[in-house]
């Protein structure tokens, strides 16, 4: 976990930001179920209008052709998978007025990117 220091106080609703990082680090350990070594980074960065949350594995990465539908509601890879934690985290964060999005990494794995803006929306004033 890395945090640059002196982060500014975001009005959020906790338990749904809570799912959203639950929901990309249970991603990121299945990605990486196979590797004997597992490695998660969460940091978080003062951006401009808020915090910008990073969430990154060292697993396969994301292949091209799942890359459009990954925040689909019922798109899934996994053999026992729903396919909506990725929607229901972007429902969340959209919700709190962020964005969220996925990239691949030139050394391998996936990076999870969320922005959550510094003053609270309208919903959670």
């Amino acid at each position: 976990f890395k945090a640059t220091p002196d982060l500014p106080q975001i009005q959020v609703d906790v338990v749904q930001i809570q799912q959203v990082l639950l929901n990309l680090i249970r991603n990121g350990v299945e990605a990486m179920s196979e590797l004997p070594s597992k490695v998660i980074t969460i940091r978080i960065d003062r951006i401009e209008y808020g915090l910008r949350f990073n969430v990154t594995d060292i697993g396969g990465g994301i292949a091209p052709q799942i890359s459009r539908n990954l925040f689909q509601p019922f798109h899934t890879t996994k053999e026992n998978g729903m396919g909506l934690g990725l929607a229901i985290s972007r429902t969340l964060v959209e919700a709190h007025g962020g964005e969220i999005s996925a990239r691949q990494n030139e050394s391998g794995g996936t990076t999870f990117s969320f922005t959550l803006p510094g003053e609270a929306t309208d919903y959670y004033r």
